[in-house]
């Protein structure tokens, strides 16, 4: 299987998708994280390829930050189009933060089926706005539900 990873920001998105990747022996897996983002260490840590976008709040930060998040977001788009393309992935797992945007959207535009796996008990903004094009949202706690009406 060919999986294509995107999660960072904190060890809350990073610690359960490492988990995933441990179960998956023989699976190739690409694991696409933030430029300059905790992840890097801990994910090449496990051997596990690793490649950066750009990626930026939108949301909380202000007029000019989120011209400027939106900026990142935009080139962030164009670089997983890249990696998407080049790697070929039979889907995507997703746990958060902002690289979770742009590609959710590329695979989403391919037609890569979309895991969104939420290990805490209220969504960030980032995993609020790509489960509307997962084909599954998982939830470890029963109270996630009522962020995923679908």
């Amino acid at each position: 299987m060919r999986l294509l990873i995107t999660a960072g920001g904190t060890g809350g998105h990073v610690y359960p998708a490492l988990t995933v990747a441990a179960k998956l022996p023989g699976s190739q897996i690409l694991w696409i994280g933030s430029v300059g983002g905790m992840e890097r260490e801990l994910v090449t840590r496990e051997g596990i390829e690793f490649e950066t976008i750009q990626g930026g709040a939108v949301v909380g930060v202000g007029a000019l930050g989120a011209i400027i998040g939106l900026i990142k977001l935009t080139l962030g788009t164009l670089q997983a189009f890249v990696i998407v393309n080049r790697f070929k992935p039979e889907a995507l797992y997703v746990t958060g933060g902002f690289t979770a945007i742009p590609v959710t959207m590329v695979c989403w535009l391919l037609r890569i089926p979309i895991l969104v796996y939420l290990p805490d008990i209220e969504p960030g903004s980032a995993v609020k706005w790509v489960a509307r094009f997962a084909a599954t949202v998982a939830v470890t706690a029963e109270e996630s539900r009522m962020y995923f009406p679908n």
